[in-house]
């Protein structure tokens, strides 16, 4: 994998570890904004309602039996009135209370209860009211004890609903309250995942582009070596073309020199004449070939220059340009 790759992988990684630092506080504050609204939108309002609901029952109650002892038809009347207001507003509480139930089979058994035994006091209610508007008011004071039965057990049975729903809000809060902390933490131990991840990630990628800038500095340092290698090789071949050269104009003034003394002994008539136009003519012909002698002409040359008394030759052999061979 190619090094921008792996740091593209990088990033990608940094990403989601911030992805799942975001979904993951998004998923709990829902949570718990779903707690605290079942607290405001329910739990609060429902206990409201039932403290209220069980303070107008009671004063119903007293309404009641007021109305049913009272004599005069005016103050009868007028509490008549006052009992149906009461009785009204009971109603429109009970039923709020009922829609403001929080969810759960037990809240549901509890507001089931609190139907029934409203249905059993509002019928004993009606009964005693109308026997004492008939005028039994003998039986209707029979009907005192089951009244206040009834009416006992309503009253539980909406205290048990209130504490449900009571109940209900702490353990909303609580939760909230424990979702909320966890956010907290959860969001802390997550953001300090990511860094070190992050940390991790950088001395990872940075460790590894090292690696591959050593690399890199390592075939460069190579390749120089062997340029340095080759540029030498040159400047020895070079070197051996100058020596090569140099002595080739040694031998070039050598033959030079050799031309002269042989024109010379010419000139003064000493034998081997046609030797030395000979040898006149091979030293004219390396002059203007620039090359040296064989191996033969050498010899030949060494023998005749052997006749001559005072006379001497200088070879450039192949082993003073590097090594002496066995031939040399």
């Amino acid at each position: 994998m190619s090094i921008g790759r792996q740091i593209a992988l990088g990033l990608m990684v940094l990403c989601g570890i911030f992805v799942l630092v975001a979904l993951f506080s998004y998923v709990e504050t829902q949570r718990a904004r779903r707690e605290i609204d079942a607290i405001t939108f329910q739990a609060l309002p429902s206990l409201s309602t039932s403290a209220e609901l069980h303070q107008v029952l009671l004063r119903n109650y007293v309404v009641l039996h007021r109305m049913v002892s009272e004599t005069n038809p005016a103050k009868k009347a007028a509490l008549r009135e006052e009992f149906a207001a009461w009785a009204k507003r009971a109603t429109e509480l009970s039923d709020k209370e009922e829609s403001g139930l929080l969810p759960g089979e037990a809240g549901r058994r509890l507001m089931e209860n609190v139907e029934v035994t409203k249905k059993r006091y509002r019928e004993i209610r009606t009964k005693y009211i109308a026997l004492a508007d008939a005028g039994h008011l003998d039986q209707a004071r029979e009907l005192e004890d089951d009244l206040q039965a009834a009416f006992d057990v309503r009253v539980a049975a909406g205290d048990a609903l209130y504490k449900y729903t009571e109940k209900g809000a702490v353990d909303s809060a609580a939760k909230a309250l424990a979702t909320i902390r966890w956010i907290e933490w959860g969001g802390d131990l997550l953001l300090l995942a990511a860094a070190i991840g992050s940390i991790a990630i950088s001395v990872w990628l940075v460790r590894r582009t090292n690696g591959v800038l050593a690399e890199i500095a390592h075939a460069m340092n190579q390749g120089s070596n062997q340029v340095a290698d080759v540029v030498a090789l040159i400047s020895s071949s070079a070197k051996m073309m100058t020596v090569g050269a140099m002595h080739q104009a040694e031998t070039s003034e050598e033959a030079t020199a050799a031309f002269e003394k042989i024109g010379s002994v010419a000139r003064e008539g000493v034998r081997g004449a046609e030797v030395a136009r000979r040898l006149l003519a091979e030293a004219r012909a390396v002059v203007e070939a620039g090359k040296a002698a064989s191996v033969e002409e050498v010899m030949e040359l060494c023998a005749v220059v052997g006749r001559h008394a005072g006379t001497t030759l200088e070879a450039i052999i192949e082993g003073c340009l590097g090594l002496f061979s066995e031939e040399d």
